[in-house]
């Protein structure tokens, strides 16, 4: 797997950074050894204090690479449960479940931001690493929205992008941004979720290559990774999503809604270049409109190298989101109108 970066400001975390004698995860490796490697570098192993009789017998949540349960802890917190489904095929393929488990628990558990899921541990059940977050009762963003149409989706829009700024920062790649990978909490925060996908460069704890990852959803994926042979994750990828991720938000429908065939709209994304039309209902022609779709059309733009960075992004939403709709600069001299 590729991993790229346009950021070239100092990391937040220059600790995980120090040289260290790194252990390699692969398919061979006994499930026991992976969580003693898992604890070692930091994540917790909750086995023990979970209640194995409050676990959900089907999955509440089912996504094509996972499957999320409801449970709770011995201390009657209630947590969601993911665990990897085991693909029918070949034993090479089900062989590789716990590798990716580990490498999808040691990412998520490098990071820590108010907009960024917590990851609280780690499982063993039924033979297989699963892992704990706390439950989220109001759902998905979208869902959320749907819900509660007072919510001013400009200023959650600025908290995604905070979130993703920060994983940036770590550095890493998140790969799979969109609405339904942002859950909300409580106190009606967004949180990104969904590590699956995420490249994290610089961990002592190392994973032999992944060929295969858990996939795209072409709606949100820039079109370098839907042409390209050889895969390569990037956080300008990550840009393109998240402006996605925003147009999702401000308008309450998936990307290219009117398309409904989407063999023929990753084609049109793809080879074609196919970009979103303005939803002038939600994004109308106003100063306050104006600067937001041009923001979005910088962070689609053909050339990966050319969509502005994360932390421009935030800065763009906040000035938005405060009523600076005329020549938005960043501290960053990062000009959109």
């Amino acid at each position: 797997m590729g991993y790229a970066t346009n950021d070239a400001r100092p990391d937040h975390f220059t600790s995980f950074l120090q040289p260290r004698a790194r252990v390699i995860i692969s398919k061979d490796t006994p499930i026991d050894d992976i969580v003693l490697a898992l604890t070692e570098h930091g994540c917790k192993d909750l086995t023990a204090e979970l209640d194995h009789t409050s676990h959900s017998a089907h999955p509440v949540i089912s996504g094509g690479y996972g499957n999320i349960t409801r449970g709770a802890m011995r201390s009657g917190t209630a947590v969601a449960i993911k665990s990897l489904r085991v693909p029918i095929g070949p034993d090479e393929e089900q062989n590789k479940i716990p590798k990716r488990a580990a490498r999808e628990l040691y990412t998520w558990s490098r990071c820590s931001h108010r907009n960024v899921l917590p990851l609280l541990g780690l499982v063993v059940f039924h033979n297989q690493i699963r892992m704990l977050s706390l439950w989220m009762p109001n759902g998905d963003l979208p869902g959320y929205l749907k819900k509660n149409a007072f919510v001013d989706r400009y200023v959650m829009c600025q908290q995604v992008c905070d979130g993703m700024d920060y994983l940036h920062g770590v550095p890493m790649v998140h790969g799979d941004m969109k609405g339904t990978n942002v859950l909300v909490s409580d106190e009606g925060v967004p949180v990104i979720t969904d590590f699956g996908n995420a490249v994290f460069q610089y961990g002592e704890l190392q994973f032999t290559q992944t060929m295969k990852l858990n996939g795209f959803t072409p709606r949100w994926t820039s079109p370098e990774l839907l042409i390209e042979d050889t895969i390569c994750q990037s956080q300008e990828a990550d840009v393109y999503a998240l402006g996605m991720t925003i147009l999702e938000v401000i308008t309450g429908d998936v990307p290219y809604a009117e398309h409904k065939n989407e063999m023929k709209l990753l084609f049109a994304i793809g080879s074609q270049k196919l970009l979103p039309n303005r939803p002038e209902m939600h994004i109308p022609n106003t100063l306050r409109g104006d600067a937001l779709w041009l923001l979005l059309r910088r962070c689609w733009n053909k050339k990966p190298e050319k969509r502005p960075k994360a932390y421009e992004v935030v800065e763009i939403m906040r000035q938005i989101s405060e009523g600076n709709y005329g020549q938005v600069t960043s501290n960053r001299n990062c000009v959109i109108a």
